[in-house]
């Protein structure tokens, strides 16, 4: 029966377990991809430190939409702050920005593994933007986020710069208090450190400030400071390029404490190697100052003119700068469009996939269920069947032992044998071997203990046990049904010895075994055998006769 009877049951558990494959499957197949992702992400990192522009902007909005849906807080912030990183090197500062605010509002500052050092880089990018934007408070704001978060993750260095930035900030707002106070300030704690290039470095923007205090010495000694110390000076006494302007700052050092040739010296060695707007206006406008001081009208008005071309040349080029912030918003207004469109349509997207996933969990949970039940339900009923078959072999039993002395248990017998065929029907609702042919049941012969070991007994001739007996009747009511209930009719009222011949026919043991197994003679077998064929079949014939027909029975 449990072969047999659990074939659908095992096809229906066997597609649980190809589904349950599938979604393990599919979860692997998934973790592949997220580390294929998280690589990209990692790369791309890399590349944007380098010194090239890093333009990749479409590459970073596939990881952008990537890892909105599936990467982690600290993944997600960074996916957006490369993609504000690309967008700034495109010249498209306000998507920038946009991104840049995005990769804040991912950051998860409740959990102890979040990324404080990339949240200080970004606060950091977004300062520079607004420093570049004329928009100073905003910039201080995001310098105080950037030096919390660098202190948070340990990054003095990057914390300190952020610091030392505040002082751009200061300047172009007019507070020199607060220049100095930063300067010194951050100048102190780099030395601390060790850091002293740093701090030589930082003190350089409280010059200016220092000299319109009048406070002429302490603006010496950082110069001093800075030429001596920065690392900045070669061993000509020549800045490195891109830093002239600190020409003009002891320029006006030496201006302010009356060394016209010098401060001439330094304005002319800016307006010489510093090429660029800032540069060439203030060495200009150093130069008309220093000649108007000289009262050398014909120079003041040189300087003061080519002063005024940088200053109209610098309005024209802010009114460019104007516009082209406009037309940066008419496009960031376009982008966000764009970008808003693309972001409906990854969500409905992304809808699909997670109801396509819960639909799928949903249907393994359905076949655990009904695999549970099927289960369940099997248990039960071979719960039932055992029984059925234990009882019905008792009852068998006491009627092959009943019928020794059938005249005294006449009415005993008869209830018995009604029992017998209520259990025999109850056994056939859970047996149905009509499909299985004989060589399937006697490969399930074969298969089952009792068989190989009544096999091992009648070879070497030994009698089975009560236990063996009972175990032997067990089998039979179980794989052969239809056997059993052509012995146990009670029209044939089969004994003991006969009932037992039949069932060792079945089983393939040879009849002289029988006969040690019975403990009977070889010539009784035989007779048992030939009344068997007539009391079962109706035919008389030898012995043989009967082995063949007993054994087409299922």
């Amino acid at each position: 029966m449990n072969k047999y009877y659990l074939t659908r049951q095992l096809r229906t558990l066997l597609m649980l377990c190809k589904l349950c494959v599938l979604f393990i499957f599919l979860v692997l197949a998934a973790c592949g991809h997220h580390d294929k992702y998280v690589q990209q992400l990692n790369e791309a990192n890399q590349r944007q430190k380098g010194d090239s522009l890093f333009t990749e902007v479409n590459e970073m909005k596939s990881l952008v939409d990537y890892f909105s849906r599936h990467g982690s807080a600290n993944e997600r912030m960074l996916a957006h702050y490369l993609l504000g990183r690309a967008y700034a090197d495109s010249g498209e500062a306000p998507m920038a920005i946009d991104c840049y605010l995005k990769a804040v509002e991912c950051a998860d500052t409740t959990q102890t593994d979040c990324d404080y050092g990339q949240l200080s880089r970004i606060f950091g990018q977004m300062a520079d933007f607004f420093y570049s934007q004329n928009l100073y408070h905003s910039q201080l704001k995001c310098l105080d986020k950037s030096i919390i978060y660098g202190y948070r993750a340990n990054d003095t260095i990057n914390a300190l710069r952020s610091y030392e930035s505040k002082a751009s900030a200061y300047d172009m707002l007019g507070m020199n208090d607060s220049i100095i106070y930063v300067a010194e300030d951050v100048c102190s704690k780099y030395r601390k450190l060790g850091l002293y290039n740093y701090a030589a470095t930082s003190l350089g923007i409280s010059i200016i400030p220092l000299l319109k205090k009048k406070k002429y010495a302490k603006a010496k000694h950082y110069i001093d400071t800075y030429r001596y110390g920065s690392g900045h000076f070669d061993k000509n006494n020549n800045i490195e390029s891109g830093r002239e302007i600190f020409y003009h700052t002891i320029g006006e050092y030496f201006l302010a404490i009356d060394e016209n040739d010098s401060a001439e010296f330094y304005f002319r060695k800016e307006l010489r190697y510093g090429k660029d707007f800032n540069n060439q206006n203030a060495a200009s406008y150093g130069l008309a100052r220093l000649f108007q001081k000289k009262c050398m009208p014909d120079s003041v008005a040189k300087y003061a003119f080519y002063s005024y071309d940088m200053n109209d040349s610098l309005y024209t080029h802010l009114n460019y700068d104007v516009v082209e912030r406009l037309k940066n918003m008419y496009n960031y207004s376009h982008y966000k469009d764009i970008a808003t469109k693309e972001q409906s349509k990854s969500e409905r997207k992304s809808k699909i996939i997670w109801i396509t996933i819960a639909g799928f969990i949903i249907a393994i949970m359905l076949c655990y269920i009904i695999i549970n039940i099927l289960h369940n339900k099997y248990k039960e009923q071979l719960f039932n069947f055992q029984n059925a078959l234990e009882s019905l072999e008792r009852m068998q039993s006491d009627v092959m032992s009943l019928r020794l002395h059938e005249k005294t248990y006449q009415s005993k017998i008869k209830e018995k044998e009604k029992q017998i065929i209520k259990l025999q029907n109850n056994l056939s609702h859970y047996q149905n071997n009509k499909h299985i042919g004989l060589t399937e049941i006697e490969n399930e012969l074969k298969e089952q203990d009792i068989y190989k070991r009544i096999t091992e007994l009648s070879i070497k001739g030994i009698k089975p046990t009560e236990e063996d007996w009972r175990q032997v009747r067990l089998l039979v009511i179980k794989t052969l049904p239809n056997f059993n209930k052509l012995l146990a009719s009670k029209e044939y009222a089969l004994n003991i010895n006969e009932f037992n011949t039949c069932v060792l026919i079945r089983l393939h043991i040879r009849p002289l075994d029988i006969s040690h197994m019975l403990g009977i003679s070889a010539p009784a077998v035989s007779k048992i055998r030939e009344n068997l064929l007539y009391k079962i079949f109706g035919i008389e014939g030898k012995a043989k006769e009967f082995d063949e027909r007993i054994l087409q029975l299922s």
